[in-house]
C-alpha cells in the first residue's frame, strides 16, 4: 500500500516564491501561475493582493477559459491578502493562469504542496 509524501515546491510561474505581478487583462494574455505536475498531485495555496489605490478584479483560470473554469474575485485596494485557493488539488499538467481588469494592480503569491505516493 502506498503512502503520500508532501514536498513544498515553488509555483512554476514564480521565482524563489516571489509574488507574481499580474499584467494580463484577458484570457489570451493571462499570466501563468502554475502548471500542475503531470502525474503527481499539486495542492495549491494562493492569495492575491492589490497594491494600488484602485479596486480591481482578478480572474483565475482553472485549467481553461470556459465559464465554469473561471473564478472572478473582487480585490479592493490596499486591503491585504485575499485567499484565492485553499488547498485545491490539480494534476495532469493542468495550467492555472490569471488576469485582471487592469494591468499592474494586483499580485498573486502562494505555494504548492506536491503529493507524491511512494
Amino acid at each position: 500500500m502506498s503512502r503520500p509524501t508532501y514536498q513544498t515546491v515553488v509555483l512554476s510561474g514564480s521565482t524563489n516564491y516571489l509574488p507574481l505581478n499580474i499584467t494580463g487583462v484577458a484570457t489570451g494574455s493571462a499570466n501563468v501561475i502554475h502548471t500542475a505536475h503531470v502525474t503527481n498531485t499539486d495542492e495549491l495555496w494562493l492569495d492575491v493582493y492589490n497594491y494600488t489605490n484602485t479596486d480591481t478584479f482578478v480572474t483565475l483560470m482553472l485549467g481553461g477559459s470556459a465559464s465554469h473554469q473561471l473564478l472572478v474575485v473582487p480585490v479592493p485596494s490596499q486591503r491585504g491578502m485575499i485567499p484565492l485557493l485553499k488547498g485545491q488539488r490539480f494534476t495532469g499538467s493542468v495550467v492555472i493562469s490569471a488576469f485582471a481588469s487592469a494591468a499592474n494592480r494586483v499580485a498573486i503569491i502562494g505555494q504548492v504542496n506536491r503529493i507524491v505516493y511512494i
